[in-house]
């Protein structure tokens, strides 16, 4: 019983890890490439009128954060854990893939982006994690 609820809890704390990820990516992509001029990206519908007049260039961190993301939740939840399944891989990848859909949904982003994101940004990042986990690195047995 405690065993199962410590696991529930790495893999909680796994799944906000690669949130923290994603976070910083997108707001160092914000210090990084600015917005288009005359936009604020700290408002939903700042955003939302940004998107418009955006390039590619402000496309590339939001992806990355997506990647990565998934990719540092696998990452740490297969290194810690022993006994890693698939269908672990795929819930983290699918709870980060849910989240994509969510903006796909709420952001009016171009077509080739919401695409490419929901396309490349989970499952493949999280297949590439978990084949690159650390292989001594065990706490759960």
């Amino acid at each position: 019983m405690i065993q199962a609820t410590i696991k529930v809890l790495i893999f909680i704390a796994c799944l906000l890890a690669g949130a923290f990820v994603n976070g910083g990516l997108i707001q160092l992509g914000y210090t990084l490439i600015s917005p288009p001029p005359g936009y604020n990206l700290n408002s939903e519908e700042g955003f939302q009128a940004a998107v418009k007049q955006m390039q590619f260039r402000h496309f590339i961190f939001p992806f990355l954060a997506h990647a990565f993301g998934t990719f540092a939740s696998v990452w740490l939840w297969s290194s810690l854990n022993n006994q890693v399944r698939w269908q672990t891989v795929f819930l983290i990848a699918g709870f980060f893939f849910t989240g994509g859909a969510l903006m796909v949904y709420t952001v009016n982003a171009p077509f080739w982006f919401e695409l490419l994101d929901l396309t490349y940004a989970y499952f493949p990042w999280a297949i590439l994690a978990y084949l690159t986990r650390w292989s001594k690195l065990k706490i759960i047995k």
